[in-house]
């Protein structure tokens, strides 16, 4: 590295952590959260999903999930409340955004962006329910999994992941590739499109193909069929597990933490259960039933087949969102640029069906 070089990285390194040393140590502001400012929030509720005495599809699971509900104290009001309130926000392409928020961890000033569940809570706009996995080397998950009841929490924020950009026409097909927490993506953009707002004639068809590593890791799915009744010609849904369970009937949490019963059962023969398939190396396919209603369930991962059927139509506009873990993104479309922020080269599947990188963002 010449000295010119290094005068520029050590500049470009400088002024980052100049920056991150603003947002992290500057003084709370009380009238509400801005995306260069943190305000306290209050921990309304937190609830393991699943519950530790919950009935799993595998004892041995550990819950590693946190559903967090924040108020804002006193008259605080989220300020993407009053955004989406707004009479602009009743057009379909204004809602086409996913928002995130900033939690800091308040003992090392480390801070983390979380996907919120919806952008605000239709019933009270002082409030924001953010779903944590427990990592053991994350910081923050870790400080949000020991937070209780009545504490406070800092959040700086909103900050837009995506939104469709000016020009680009309302697409006609949204398929939202999501894996892990990344859920939470899929989750907000229904809430954004489909809540408490008539429907304008353009809103698009919103397909979401949500991959975990076992049943015990599902979050979201008895709301994300809430969604699919109700919208049955705009929303549908498909679950991949890549390990499947000793058990074929138990429980899945809604986002309170209550349990769903939840059952295993193969296409056409409903007597016949999954006990075999932990063993069965090929993919299959089966429902997973809940509430009287059904969900295709397919174990294995997301793969081209299942994607294929989305392939280059020139005559649909058609969207993908990924979101998830390093490996799926990478996967499904290619990483991310080294600055991780930065789309980089389209790739993976998406990139081998033909589309191009226009029809693609990942977050």
């Amino acid at each position: 590295m010449t000295a010119k070089h290094l005068l520029r990285w050590s500049v470009g390194v400088l002024g980052a952590g100049s920056v991150a040393s603003y947002w992290l140590l500057s003084p709370l502001h009380e009238k509400g959260p801005t995306p260069f400012i943190y305000a306290p929030l209050e921990v309304q509720s937190a609830n393991l999903t699943p519950r530790r005495e919950a009935n799993l599809f595998d004892m041995y699971e550990l819950p590693l999930h946190r559903v967090l509900t924040l108020r804002g104290s006193g008259s605080l009001s989220l300020p993407l409340a009053s955004q989406l309130a707004s009479p602009a926000m009743a057009d379909v392409r204004s809602r086409l955004s996913i928002y995130s928020y900033c939690v800091k961890e308040p003992n090392i000033q480390v801070e983390r962006a979380y996907t919120p569940l919806m952008a605000l809570s239709r019933m009270d706009p002082s409030v924001v329910q953010l779903l944590v996995k427990r990592y053991s080397d994350g910081e923050v998950s870790r400080y949000l999994h020991r937070v209780r009841q009545g504490s406070t929490v800092s959040l700086r924020g909103p900050e837009i992941t995506w939104q469709l950009p000016e020009g680009v026409p309302v697409p006609d097909q949204i398929v939202m590739l999501v894996a892990g927490t990344g859920v939470t993506t899929a989750h907000q953009l229904l809430s954004n499109v489909l809540d408490n707002t008539p429907l304008a004639p353009n809103t698009p068809q919103i397909s979401v193909l949500y991959a975990v590593p076992t049943m015990d890791a599902l979050q979201l799915v008895p709301e994300l069929l809430q969604y699919r009744q109700r919208h049955p010609d705009r929303v549908s849904l498909h679950v991949f597990v890549e390990t499947m369970p000793p058990r074929a009937s138990a429980t899945l949490s809604n986002r309170q933490g209550e349990e769903v019963p939840a059952s295993l059962l193969l296409p056409q023969t409903p007597s016949r259960r999954l006990f075999s398939w932990r063993s069965t190396p090929t993919r299959q396919s089966c429902m997973l039933m809940m509430s009287s209603d059904s969900v295709p369930l397919t174990s294995g991962r997301i793969d081209a087949s299942d994607v294929a059927s989305w392939s280059p139509d020139p005559r649909v506009r058609r969207l993908f969102l990924v979101c998830g873990p390093d490996g799926f993104v990478r996967a499904m479309a290619g990483s991310k640029g080294r600055d991780l922020v930065s789309q980089g080269p389209l790739g993976g599947i998406l990139a081998k069906l033909g589309y191009q990188s226009t029809d693609v963002f990942k977050m």
